[in-house]
């Protein structure tokens, strides 16, 4: 963690602000993460339990971190892509996830639509 704490700072210094960590398996990660400003989000499949690994003292599913936001993937991997952009949008100005729609159209792109 503290090698990646230094990464972080590196790219700080060279102006990045967001930066997106796959995998937190351990209370201290996750508290470092938070104390450096971070958002946790929970990514769940139903039917899969987080088990994968087994009893390894690392398997996580990573509810016990207490995730700031939580994503069901239950759909196919445009839905999920579309989640992810509106929640992350909702979040950058400050509006409620349920005033976008947001839809990945393929190869030619998105559209979003925000309510009012």
């Amino acid at each position: 963690m503290h090698r990646a704490a230094g990464r972080f700072a590196d790219y700080r210094r060279e102006g990045e602000t967001r930066f997106v960590v796959t995998d937190v398996r351990f209370d201290n990660e996750a508290h470092a993460l938070r104390m450096a400003g971070a958002v946790l989000w929970q990514l769940i499949r139903p039917g899969h339990n987080g088990a994968a690994e087994g009893s390894h003292v690392s398997a996580t599913d990573g509810s016990r971190f207490s995730p700031d936001v939580v994503i069901t993937n239950s759909r196919d991997v445009r839905h999920l892509q579309a989640e992810v952009l509106a929640l992350l949008l909702a979040r950058e100005l400050g509006l409620d996830r349920n005033c976008l729609d947001l839809t990945i159209k393929g190869e030619d792109g998105a559209g979003l639509q925000v309510r009012q």
